[in-house]
């Protein structure tokens, strides 16, 4: 089913109203869209999410990944928590093509056994390559290596790296570095880094950054890469030899990744025994939906868009990671011991990323 929202200005109005022709009557008890004169521009939104339920109804049963819900039952109607996704409408002037936007055919369902949230049915890697490497725009706005995100986990690596006895020769990887200022900050303690960065728009600046490192530890000490790639199996099987890594870091990707479990086995491979896990994740749960509003209207979706003003543009999150525990019990069922678990507002009040976050470093035992 194709929603055509239409943008139109209202006579003596200085903002913009939303119009859905197929759930107008509706849209009108909402007050989301009085009647208006002849639209000016018309959107296209594919909203799959109702496809998505029927084909719940009918595939038999849908399952979470086994390492984010182990108990594997079978969803239902109950367990859904918002029938379409907010990235199908965020950012109305500069959206995702509709022909693009795998998340207009998605869902969101509460794993049953854990609480977890999670986007269903899960990105093909050829979906979640377009996503981000061609309209990803929710990078944090950092512009200098001294920021305090990057220090801070920079620090905490380090300190974990010294108390496993690591060495100045360390091989370490980064999933979805941006401009690299966490490896940077890892510079003098390191060989090789590695950085699997799938937005071209971050290149420029990463390939910087990485000069920048290289010039000040010297060019003959210390190899950089950028692999302008997702972190895949496959990818990580052309790049990476088993056991090879020292340190895996990412931070705030874990959330956009379509299949967690095949991630965490992909991780346990390429890490050396002994080799440190570092993940920052945010404590979010999705509650655009969660009010007494049924979850299948999307309809309730747009009315808070549009009233909350919202033109960010998708951030794409498959994951909410609402308990903190369910995390850390999926990395240690895979073979690596907890070293430290923080959750906490880790940056000030103010900061553009003022939230509670995540931040765990396991170490690789089996």
């Amino acid at each position: 089913w194709v929603i055509q929202p239409r943008r139109e200005q209202q006579p003596g109005r200085r903002h913009q109203h939303i119009r859905i022709p197929q759930l107008e009557l509706y849209s009108r008890r909402l007050a989301l869209c009085p009647p208006a004169p002849q639209p000016k521009r018309e959107f296209r939104m594919i909203a799959g999410g109702w496809l998505a339920l029927a084909l719940l109804s009918s595939a038999g049963c849908w399952r979470c990944p086994q390492c984010l819900d182990p108990p594997q039952r079978c969803l239902g109607p109950d367990d859904l928590v918002s029938l379409v996704t907010t990235d199908c409408f965020l950012n109305l002037n500069n959206g995702v093509p509709a022909q693009d936007n795998a998340m207009c055919t998605r869902s969101i369902y509460r794993c049953p056994g854990t609480g977890i949230q999670h986007v269903l049915p899960a990105l093909s890697p050829a979906e979640a390559s377009t996503l981000y490497g061609k309209y990803y725009g929710r990078q944090a706005p950092m512009t200098s290596p001294n920021n305090p995100r990057s220090t801070g986990q920079a620090a905490m690596i380090r300190k974990y790296a010294q108390l496993q006895g690591f060495g100045a020769k360390m091989t370490i990887v980064e999933m979805g570095c941006a401009a690299g200022y966490v490896l940077f900050n890892l510079r003098d303690v390191a060989t090789r880094l590695v950085c699997f960065e799938p937005d071209p728009h971050y290149h420029h600046r990463l390939h910087s950054t990485f000069a920048d490192a290289r010039r000040m530890v010297g060019d003959h000490r210390l190899r950089t890469d950028l692999i302008a790639k997702l972190f895949t199996p496959d990818s990580a099987s052309e790049e990476l030899a088993e056991a090879s890594v020292d340190v895996f870091t990412s931070s705030h990707v874990l959330e956009h990744i379509p299949d967690p479990c095949s991630w965490l086995v992909t991780v346990h491979r390429v890490l050396k025994p002994g080799g440190l896990l570092f993940i920052e994740v945010p404590t979010k749960v999705f509650r655009w939906n969660t009010t007494h509003d049924h979850p299948s209207d999307p309809t309730m979706v747009m009315y808070r868009l549009v009233q909350s003003r919202q033109r960010s543009s998708p951030s794409f999150h498959v994951t909410w990671w609402s308990a903190p525990d369910v995390l850390s019990r999926m990395v240690l069922s895979t073979g690596f011991q907890l070293l430290s678990n923080e959750t906490r507002f880790l940056l000030p009040n103010g900061h553009p990323n003022h939230a509670k976050q995540m931040r765990v470093v396991f170490r690789k035992v089996v």
